[in-house]
């Protein structure tokens, strides 16, 4: 008995590739990703509830993958890149090829720009704090969820926690334990040596709203336990010692917080607006802002807001201010520019005497 002919009919690779490419820019698979996308938001705002900003933007929207116990979960950066693949095989399947489509090709092409920044910047985006009490300046942010290991011995050097060199100051150096998000312990070995008294990490029981680290280390055969909580440096040998610090990075300016108001509602310690009037130093030019919760100030490839304040230990309050470095920020009015072209031509595309010859 002979086959039908669509049996016969070999399989050709080209069909199976455009097959795959209308099952990834199907509106089903578009409902699934913008569905991924509104799940990763709601557990990003639970999150925050006990967290930083900065962590949860990190965590959630600037890492690929987002770990829920042992199984990892798409975050935002892989969304981003499925959403942009998605939009991609949407526009090449799904929208006609002649003139009256220009519009739609714009509006998509604008949605694309939009998605491919919110991608780029996930790794280009550097967030970074400056926390000032009136009066106090500095040239430099830090990063409260990067650490380096600060060897201070003729000169001071910094080793980020995550790339510990094998010898430190030509001693011979071992990572015993690291973590992250650690708290120091009493009990422990009597031959660990830490300047607060500790002799082991050990991870939290509960939430802390920013990772501390904590690392063990055997350096020349001794071990050693430094802890972010104690900025203090700990002697390892004569002119030699090591602490933890927050990554720091200068800025093009100084800094200089010259009045800071926090209000708060009636009765209450709950904040409703802070305001800080800072001074920006650029060589001979020196700029007066005032920063609020949604007034930024820019300088340079640089964006400062006013993020909270830290209501101090008897020192007075201190205003944090987040510094924000994103060289792709101008991508979404880009974007916008774009959508909005394409919205005009699709109507022009649309009016009924653009389309005059059609009911000829």
């Amino acid at each position: 008995m002979r086959g039908s002919e669509s049996e016969r009919r070999p399989l050709r690779p080209v069909g199976v590739v455009k097959s795959v490419i209308r099952v990834i820019g199907s509106p089903e698979a578009t409902t699934a990703i913008l569905g991924a996308l509104f799940v990763l938001v709601l557990a990003s705002t639970f999150f925050q509830i006990g967290h930083s900003l900065q962590e949860t933007t990190s965590r959630f929207f600037a890492a690929w993958w987002l770990w829920a116990g042992p199984v990892p979960l798409p975050s935002g950066r892989a969304l981003f890149l499925v959403a942009l693949v998605n939009l991609v095989a949407a526009t090449a399947t799904r929208i006609p090829r002649r003139p009256a489509s220009v519009g739609m090709y714009l509006i998509h092409a604008g949605l694309a720009i939009l998605v491919a920044g919110g991608l780029v910047t996930g790794g280009a985006r550097r967030e970074s704090v400056i926390a000032l009490a009136e009066g106090e300046s500095t040239a430099y942010s830090y990063d409260p969820l990067r650490w380096d290991l600060v060897v201070a011995g003729e000169r001071e050097i910094r080793h980020p926690v995550e790339r510990i060199p094998a010898r430190i100051a030509g001693r011979e150096t071992t990572v015993l334990e690291y973590l992250p998000d650690a708290v120091v312990d009493a009990a422990g070995p009597d031959n660990v040596r830490h300047v607060g008294g500790g002799a082991s990490i050990r991870r939290p029981d509960g939430r802390r709203p920013t990772p501390i680290p904590g690392l063990l280390l055997s350096i020349d055969g001794r071990t050693v336990l430094v802890h972010g909580s104690d900025p203090s440096a700990f002697d390892v040998a004569p002119g030699l010692a090591i602490r933890l610090l927050p990554r720091i990075y200068p800025l093009p300016a100084e800094v200089r917080l010259e009045r800071f108001l926090a209000e708060f509602h009636d009765d209450t310690r709950v904040p409703r607006s802070f305001t800080s009037v800072i001074e920006i130093v650029e060589g001979e030019v020196t700029r007066r802002v005032t920063l609020a919760m949604n007034l930024p100030a820019r300088f340079g490839q640089l964006s400062i807001y006013q993020s909270g304040y830290d209501p101090g230990d008897g020192t007075g309050p201190r205003s944090i201010l987040q510094v924000v470095s994103n060289p792709y920020r101008r991508l979404p009015a880009a974007a916008g520019a774009v959508v909005v072209l394409g919205l005009i031509a699709h109507l022009v595309a649309g009016h009924p005497r653009s389309r005059r010859g059609d009911h000829r």
